[in-house]
C-alpha cells in the first residue's frame, strides 16, 4: 500500500545565465611618466585605498616644492604692499603725500592679496597631480595581470593598466521570455502576491552539471522587454565566499 499525502511543491525553471562582477574598476594612468613599480603580484587579493602602481615621482614633488615657494612669495608680496598701504594712511593724514599715492598703494595690495590666492590654486593642482602618481584600486577584489611593466612610459593614453574585480558577492544576468513573466506575474496575483514583494531564489547549475553550494535571490528586472528577442533581462545575486 502506498500513503499518499499533500505536500508543498516549489515551481522550477531553468535559463541559461552568466556571472558578471558586481563592480570592476579598470586602472588608468593620469598623468605621464615612467612606471616606477608594481606593488602586487598579478592575480592577488587587493584591499581599496591599496596603492597598486607607482609612477616616477621626483618631477611632480618638484612642481609643488616650485608651487610652495611661490606661494611664499607671494605671500611676501602682500605683506609688503600692507605695509606701504598703512604707511600712505598715515602720511595722506598730514597732505604729506596725494591721495592718488594712496590709491595706488591699496591697489597694490589688492593685486598681492590676489596673487596669494593664485598662489595657492597652483599649489593646490600641483598636489593632486603628484597624488595621482599613486594608483589606488577603489574597491576591494582580486587584481587581474599587469598591463604594462616597470621602467616603461605610461599615459591616459597607456590604456588599462590592470583590472580589479569584485568577486563576492557576484551577478548571475539571464534571459527570460515575456510569456514567462507574464504567467509568473499571474500565479504571483492568484496567490496575493505582489510582483515586486515577490522572493525568489536561484540556484545554480555549473557548467559541469554541478549545484553551486551557495543560493542567490533574484533582484532586478530589467524595465523594458527587449523588442529583438521578445525577453526580459533578471538578474541576480550569489554569494561567492570562495
Amino acid at each position: 500500500m502506498v500513503r499518499v499525502a499533500p505536500q508543498d511543491v516549489t515551481p522550477t525553471v531553468e535559463f541559461v545565465g552568466r556571472v558578471d562582477a558586481v563592480q570592476r574598476a579598470e586602472l588608468r594612468a593620469r598623468v605621464t611618466g615612467f612606471l616606477d613599480e608594481q606593488r602586487f603580484t598579478d592575480g592577488a587579493r587587493v584591499e581599496a585605498g591599496d596603492v597598486l602602481f607607482v609612477i616616477e615621482q621626483a618631477p611632480f614633488a618638484a612642481e609643488v616644492q616650485q608651487a610652495e615657494a611661490n606661494l611664499e612669495a607671494a605671500r611676501a608680496e602682500y605683506e609688503n604692499a600692507a605695509v606701504q598701504l598703512a604707511r600712505a594712511e598715515e602720511l595722506v593724514q598730514n597732505n604729506n603725500i596725494p591721495r592718488a599715492t594712496v590709491d595706488e598703494r591699496r591697489a597694490a595690495a589688492r593685486m598681492a592679496q590676489a596673487a596669494i590666492a593664485q598662489a595657492e590654486a597652483r599649489l593646490t593642482q600641483a598636489r593632486i597631480t603628484y597624488s595621482y602618481t599613486e594608483i589606488t584600486t577603489p574597491i576591494d577584489g582580486r587584481v587581474g595581470r599587469a598591463a604594462v611593466k616597470v621602467g616603461n612610459l605610461v599615459s591616459p593614453e597607456s590604456g588599462v593598466l590592470a583590472t580589479v574585480v569584485q568577486q563576492d558577492p557576484v551577478y548571475v544576468t539571464f534571459n527570460v521570455a515575456e510569456r514567462q513573466v507574464l504567467a509568473f506575474r499571474r500565479d504571483r496575483e492568484q496567490r496575493g502576491e505582489a510582483w515586486g514583494e515577490a522572493r525568489i531564489e536561484l540556484q545554480l547549475r555549473l557548467s559541469d552539471g554541478t549545484i553551486y553550494e551557495h543560493d542567490g535571490t533574484l533582484d532586478f528586472a530589467d524595465v523594458q522587454v527587449n523588442p529583438t528577442t521578445d525577453t526580459l533581462t533578471l538578474r541576480g545575486t550569489v554569494p561567492n565566499p570562495d
